[in-house]
């Protein structure tokens, strides 16, 4: 994603969520943030929203592939692991987790 439509992306869907950390769309505004290299960012989004929503799978992917960006593979492992416990068919937490075990992620 380009920089300026990475942005762009940003504050549609800061807007879209109305100043609420816990609104739908805090796990898509958690990935914008980590795609335009903005990790720590993601990361912050996601736990706020999960703060208040602890059982939103998208918001634990969400968490999770930051914490993989920011290297911090142990919590992102677990997190993957309460998403496969979470869903029936969890093929995106299953790529994730086999990237947190890759050494090459980071």
């Amino acid at each position: 994603m380009e920089e300026q439509s990475a942005l762009e992306e940003i504050a549609r869907l800061e807007a879209q969520m109305g100043g609420d950390p816990s609104a739908g769309a805090f796990p898509a505004l958690a990935e914008a943030n980590r795609r335009a290299g903005r990790a720590k960012e993601a990361e912050r989004v996601a736990r706020e929203g999960l703060r208040e929503r602890p059982d939103f799978v998208a918001g634990r992917v969400a968490l999770s592939l930051a914490l993989l960006d920011l290297g911090q593979l142990d919590e992102a492992r677990a997190e993957l692991m309460q998403v496969l416990e979470a869903i029936p068919d969890p093929a995106v937490a299953e790529d994730a987790l086999r990237h947190a075990e890759a050494p090459d992620w980071v």
